[in-house]
């Protein structure tokens, strides 16, 4: 008898806990098509305090990494906020989590934007309040995250001591001591993100997505930043500032060889037509300016420097008016000398004469 009255009890501890333990498969999905916001999970678990201690679970494929999802999502609500938020992935897909409060209801969103997902949502209870009704009409939508608290979800993984060997992510055959199959992605709570990836067409890249028109991409060497590449394109090199330019240097560029590509170049001066500045107008500007015509005066580059392609342009224009200058004084010596030539001749014959 006493043998029947501990196997009840044995059996009602059982069936007790069964109740306090549920498993629920709330929803699924795929989209056979690219989001354009990402997956947004909507569940009916109300954002209340000390109520529910979820374990969620997605399970499935991704097809355009060709990556096995495997995902256990956990977090708890306490003092109006996600505590303890984190996350495992036992396959090779992990892609940035968020939580997030909208109307009442815990939202997660995947920020993931890849062709052609499908998993299968699971979620274990272990009776901290949960109701049968939280766990039914749940919806994935294609949605961006907008509503309040929300929480950055923490990859979690323990590698204990020290790995000998090659070690493999996204693939299982490690030729190096590690190999990474997919993207390499760096990011914080801001939600701006640093990806390394080769793509198919056998190109590398680094890619920071995420950012504001003022964001930058920094190198720097114990701590200090050497070099930035703006949203814009812009690259500093050891100045904080581009200013207006493409490409700003503080210190000298060394280069065996620098091409400027100019639109016209000073041969205009020998064009027929050119209107060459007297030698007395050059003359002229130079006391009143102090400087030569079209060239600017060392206020102007003190203020604006120099363009390296229209200063060489100018300086070339003004060797070109010299040589014209030069050459119209050869001319003007031909014609002296000839003159010259003439007038000997003359006075040779007077003194001719005058000796007769």
């Amino acid at each position: 008898m006493k043998q029947k009255h501990l196997l009840a009890l044995v059996l009602f501890f059982l069936i007790l806990s069964k109740a306090k333990s549920q498993n629920y498969n709330p929803v699924s999905y795929y989209f056979n098509g690219t989001p354009t916001h990402g997956i947004k999970i909507k569940t009916n678990l109300p954002f209340q305090n000390g109520l529910g201690m979820p374990t969620v679970m997605l399970e499935g494929y991704d097809y355009g990494d060709d990556n096995t999802i495997d995902i256990k999502i956990n977090w708890y609500v306490y003092n109006g906020i996600f505590n303890s938020a984190n996350a495992s992935s036992s396959g090779s897909y992990s892609p940035a989590i968020k939580l997030a409060n909208e109307n009442g209801l815990v939202v997660i969103f995947i920020d993931d934007r890849k062709y052609y997902n499908r998993f299968n949502v699971r979620v274990y209870a272990n009776g901290k309040g949960e109701t049968a009704t939280m766990f039914e009409g749940w919806t994935v939508v294609d949605e961006a995250i907008n509503g309040t608290g929300i929480k950055n979800v923490e990859y979690k993984t323990s590698l204990p001591g020290m790995i000998v060997g090659n070690v493999g992510i996204g693939t299982a055959n490690p030729t190096n001591k590690l190999d990474v199959r997919g993207v390499i992605a760096s990011t914080h709570d801001i939600g701006n993100k640093l990806a390394f990836f080769t793509s198919g067409d056998g190109n590398s890249y680094l890619n920071f997505t995420g950012g504001s028109s003022t964001s930058r991409l920094g190198f720097q060497i114990d701590g200090g930043s050497k070099m930035s590449i703006y949203n814009n394109g812009s690259v500093a090199i050891g100045t904080g500032s581009t200013g207006t330019h493409k490409l700003a240097v503080e210190g000298s560029i060394g280069a065996r060889e620098i091409k400027v590509e100019v639109g016209t170049w000073s041969d205009y001066v020998f064009k027929e037509g050119y209107d060459l500045p007297t030698l007395e107008e050059v003359e002229r500007h130079i006391k009143e300016k102090g400087h030569l015509i079209n060239i600017p005066s060392a206020k102007e580059v003190e203020a604006n420097g120099i363009e390296l392609g229209e200063m060489n342009k100018l300086l070339l224009e003004k060797i070109e008016e010299l040589t014209l200058y030069v050459l119209e004084l050869k001319s003007d010596s031909k014609k002296t000398n000839a003159l010259m030539e003439k007038q000997d001749e003359r006075i040779k014959e007077l003194e001719q004469r005058l000796k007769k």
